[in-house]
């Protein structure tokens, strides 16, 4: 920012004015305030109103996109959208969605259709302290497959390595789909028959946490650059977020290894943000 308003005279046109078009002041921060005070005051708290509901939309959609994404996981798992409603995350999400759905755009309500959404659950309502599993979803042909599928390569996979680590970064979609059947086992989804086939072969449900090595957070920065077209992970971001701050914090701090710095580069990971980043985190 310091920068920015020192050297103004030798920023490009199309540079000053984005950072004009977010309210950027050149002198130290300070508005122009008009003559009446009164004016001031309002257009101080109508710039204050109008930022937070801008930092709440983007919150909001991020959530939704979030949540749009785990439904999308669990149809490919479950062969629909029908989510068990009471005591998980998504399930609660989901009984909101259709509560509130004259308050959702149109843009939302034809995403969640196009996959299959149903603004009422066909699931049968079981009593409140019941112990059973709320799972009663039929799954589909293309579903069941899917699941035979994954589960003869996690088969070969023990097989062949003695464990069920499977690394991220030579073997993602297996880790992805091991990784989500421990996921829907935690949240009480998970059908009896397949815990009972994943059980028979070793396979611990409640494994520990899999190290995530550098080789795998190097795989999903890769993923994100090719969904996002660059680096520039804000910190808010559920995975990467904190784990690139905190590379780059140790990189100024001449901390990273020779070996970890040049694995990193031949990634293409950039060690300052770009511009465009630095301007959306002054919004």
């Amino acid at each position: 920012v310091y920068y920015q308003r020192r050297n103004k005279e030798k920023l490009s046109e199309e540079r000053i004015k984005r950072l004009d078009e977010v309210g950027f002041f050149w002198s130290g921060g300070m508005s122009k305030r008009s003559s009446d005070p009164n004016i001031a005051a309002e257009e101080k708290m109508a710039r204050r109103t109008r930022r937070r509901s801008e930092e709440y939309n983007e919150k909001w959609e991020a959530n939704f996109n979030s949540k749009f994404n785990e439904l999308l996981a669990y149809k490919e798992e479950h062969g629909d959208c029908q989510v068990p409603q009471r005591d998980t995350d998504l399930g609660r999400w989901v009984k909101n969605l259709r509560y509130k759905k004259d308050r959702l755009s149109d843009a939302h309500i034809k995403r969640l259709e196009e996959v299959g959404f149903t603004w009422t659950s066909t699931l049968k309502k079981g009593p409140r302290n019941s112990h059973q599993r709320p799972h009663s979803v039929i799954l589909s042909p293309e579903n069941e497959a899917k699941w035979e599928e994954m589960y003869a390569q996690l088969r070969q996979f023990r097989e062949d390595n003695g464990h069920f680590k499977a690394p991220l970064s030579s073997h993602s979609q297996l880790r992805r789909w091991i990784d989500k059947q421990r996921h829907y086992f935690k949240q009480n989804t998970l059908p009896d028959g397949r815990i009972a086939r994943l059980e028979a072969i070793g396979f611990n449900m409640v494994a520990a946490h899999t190290q995530v090595t550098l080789e795998d957070r190097i795989a999903q920065l890769k993923e994100y650059s090719q969904h996002f077209g660059n680096f520039d992970v804000p910190p808010s971001h559920p995975v990467l977020g904190k784990w690139v701050w905190n590379q780059r914090n140790e990189y100024k701090k001449m901390n990273l290894s020779e070996k970890r710095i040049k694995s990193l580069e031949d990634a293409g990971f950039e060690w300052q943000l770009s511009f465009a980043e630095r301007l959306l985190q002054l919004q």
